[in-house]
């Protein structure tokens, strides 16, 4: 499913709810995107299947103080069992990404610069 509001997709794909992020982000588009992956994630926890995502930030553009914060909710909020984050940024990065999602409680999601790695952790834990 693609939002209207912005350029956004969260779709099922090999049996991983993908979310690709493009363009630049605001409030209103993470709210919108936390719609569809809630409603992905709604449909997967009916049919008792794990809810691994993807969420691909390679082609994300500039994300605003309101984006920021929906996104801090909804990595919070979001019943997944196990999420990866695929993005290019550095190390440093990477690293202190994966301190926040620990910090807030979600050390089931961590944060990856190289696709195979991140798929290779959705798919054997």
């Amino acid at each position: 499913m693609t939002d209207r509001r912005s350029s956004n997709a969260v779709y099922m794909r090999e049996d991983l709810l993908w979310i690709e992020v493009v363009g630049d982000q605001n409030g209103e588009t993470i709210r919108a995107m936390g719609e569809l992956i809630d409603a992905q994630i709604t449909i997967l926890r009916r049919a008792h299947k794990p809810v691994l995502v993807l969420d691909d930030l390679t082609r994300i553009g500039n994300a605003n103080t309101d984006a920021l914060k929906g996104v801090a909710i909804l990595a919070r909020m979001l019943d997944y069992d196990l999420a990866a984050m695929l993005d290019k940024k550095s190390a440093l990065m990477r690293g202190g990404t994966n301190l926040l999602l620990t910090s807030i409680g979600r050390a089931d999601a961590r944060y990856f610069s190289d696709r195979d790695k991140a798929m290779n952790c959705l798919r054997n834990g």
